[in-house]
């Protein structure tokens, strides 16, 4: 929940940019992990689907 509100509290913020502060690693690697994953880092929050917010937490707390 904590991803989607981070992401939503920053609507007009690029996914990367508003969800990157969560990311304990530095901001070039979860840039490629989204990548990796398929998901555009600078997509806003509002274009992406439930599978991608499921991939951006595993991606954030996987490595956190």
């Amino acid at each position: 929940m904590k991803v989607i509100k981070t992401s939503f509290g920053k609507r007009r913020k690029t996914v990367f940019n508003s969800l990157s502060t969560l990311f304990a690693g530095d901001r070039d690697s979860f840039k490629e992990l989204l990548s990796e994953n398929g998901i555009d880092p600078m997509a806003r929050p509002d274009s992406l689907t439930c599978r991608d917010f499921e991939l951006i937490t595993g991606i954030i707390f996987d490595k956190s």
